[in-house]
C-alpha cells in the first residue's frame, strides 16, 4: 500500500501534463497543481485558463484520470489524505 505521500507524489504527476497550458505567466506550475488537488479535496472550483477548456470540464478529466489510476477514489475518502499531506 501506498503512503499518502507517495499518493500526492503520484497525482502530481499525473496531472502536470494537464496543467501546464493552465498556468498564467510568471506563476510556478506546481502552485497550479497544489490548487487543483486542493479543490479537488474541497470540491471546489479549478483554476483554468478558459481559452484551453472551463474550470469544471479540466476538473472532470483530473478527477477521471486520478480515478482511473487508483489514485482517487471520491471526493469524501481522498478529501482526508490530499487535506493531510
Amino acid at each position: 500500500m501506498k503512503t499518502n505521500l507517495e499518493l500526492l507524489q503520484i497525482a502530481e504527476e499525473l496531472i502536470l501534463p494537464l496543467v501546464t497550458p493552465h498556468v498564467p505567466e510568471g506563476t510556478e506550475i506546481q502552485a497550479v497543481i497544489e490548487q487543483w488537488i486542493h479543490a479537488i479535496a474541497t470540491d471546489s472550483q479549478f483554476y483554468s485558463n478558459p481559452e484551453v477548456a472551463s474550470a469544471e470540464d479540466i476538473k472532470k478529466q483530473v478527477v477521471l484520470l486520478l480515478q482511473k489510476s487508483s489514485v482517487f477514489v471520491d471526493q469524501k475518502v481522498s478529501s482526508i489524505w490530499f487535506l493531510k499531506t
